[in-house]
């Protein structure tokens, strides 16, 4: 019970997360999630708090961890009662969908102030402009997670104005605080307009991001399998074939296209993807080594064990 308190007291907060997770491991859910609290709550506070805590919170939420990480901070501020705990079950309750919909509207408006409030930490760069671009991708950062949340509670089009706000914004951002590139913003718009089978918007987005960015070829893809849903069979089997055809032998292109696909739960398209990938790119590349782990685990998860030790030998 004590552990917590007696790693922090020591200065060892890195110990902290890998202990958690072996808590959850074991079964001990409540336990992890209280030294989590102890943790969160013992992390300095920064504008960049969001970089210490993200891998941490992506262990615990694998899907949601920059939700997670954006709200932290700024639930923590509102409810810093019982060592972080408090803030903490708010969180939890928040990404389970549990959150009352008045109070939702309160925490969004909260951190849209946070996001406006942020200010630069010219003391940990070289460069007053390079800490300016850090706030910026921070509120990028806070921007998405607001979109996301949004998503997640079934408001569509607030969370399409959440991601287009990020498409916008991104762009202002210098390139080592860029990842995502601001075509990714324009595909989680295009991902909330598919859940909504709203495909004529969906077909506009996707079209958007692959202008956006020429390397998106996943983009273009969709875009003509979003048009196909609308009957226009004639541009979407057009920009499918360019989609297919634009990587040729560039395997970080094809794959690219493939994790597209992937997202999108068009695992047969993704898997062609990646077999054309096999043929065409170097042999001994990054990117043919992660198909044949992806295929090792499909003959393992298939009860082929010998077919999957020679893709992984391979």
């Amino acid at each position: 019970g004590d552990l917590a308190a007696t790693a922090i007291a020591r200065g060892r907060l890195d110990d902290l997360p890998s202990v958690m997770e072996q808590e959850r491991k074991l079964g001990l859910e409540q336990e992890a999630f209280d030294h989590l609290a102890a943790w969160l709550v013992a992390v300095p506070k920064s504008t960049s708090i969001y970089y210490k805590i993200y891998y941490t919170l992506l262990k615990f939420y694998p899907s949601q961890a920059n939700q997670a990480a954006v709200w932290w901070p700024i639930l923590y501020k509102e409810f810093p009662a019982a060592q972080g705990r408090d803030a903490l079950a708010r969180l939890r309750e928040l990404l389970a969908r549990k959150t009352p919909e008045a109070t939702l509207d309160a925490w969004l408006r909260k951190a849209e102030e946070t996001a406006a409030s942020l200010q630069p930490e010219t003391w940990r760069y070289n460069k007053a402009g390079v800490a300016q671009e850090v706030v910026e991708a921070m509120r990028v950062k806070i921007t998405e997670a607001l979109g996301e949340t949004c998503a997640l509670y079934g408001r569509t089009r607030r969370a399409v104005d959440y991601f287009r706000a990020c498409f916008k914004s991104s762009g202002k951002v210098h390139d080592d605080f860029a990842w995502p590139k601001p075509s990714h913003y324009l595909m989680r718009a295009a991902r909330v307009h598919v859940t909504e089978k709203q495909w004529d918007k969906a077909a506009r987005a996707f079209g958007e991001a692959w202008e956006a960015d020429r390397d998106n070829v996943g983009a273009l893809y969709l875009q003509g399998w979003a048009l196909g849903k609308l009957g226009r069979e004639g541009e979407s089997r057009q920009k499918r074939d360019m989609a297919r055809l634009i990587p040729l032998a560039r395997g970080k292109t094809r794959a690219s296209l493939a994790d597209a696909l992937n997202d999108f739960g068009l695992a047969d398209e993704c898997r062609a993807e990646q077999q054309a990938l096999l043929l065409t790119d170097d042999p001994d590349s990054w990117y043919v080594g992660n198909v044949l782990g992806d295929e090792a685990d499909r003959a393992a998860a298939a009860g082929d064990y010998a077919r999957s030790a020679l893709l992984v030998e391979r």
